[in-house]
């Protein structure tokens, strides 16, 4: 997460990186991140994890337990 966080320091505001965060991994536009969509995401950012350690920040970032982050998720998080 820190290394997500980090790249927050090149927009306005936090709002602002949380929404391309979101344009970033969500592949099928739909305003939602699903797993798949956040392993691929994740390879993007070049951050190499186990499939554990994706199912890990998956279940810390969607808080409502739904299946899928949304942007709200991620801002609370950040």
């Amino acid at each position: 997460m820190r290394k997500i966080a980090s790249g927050a320091d090149e927009f306005s505001s936090l709002r602002e990186y949380v929404q391309v965060l979101v344009s970033i991994f969500d592949q099928n536009q739909d305003g939602y991140i699903s797993f798949n969509e956040l392993t691929e995401g994740l390879k993007q950012f070049k951050i190499n994890l186990t499939a554990q350690e994706k199912q890990g920040i998956m279940r810390k970032l969607d808080f409502n337990k739904d299946g899928e982050i949304s942007e709200e998720e991620i801002f609370r998080a950040l």
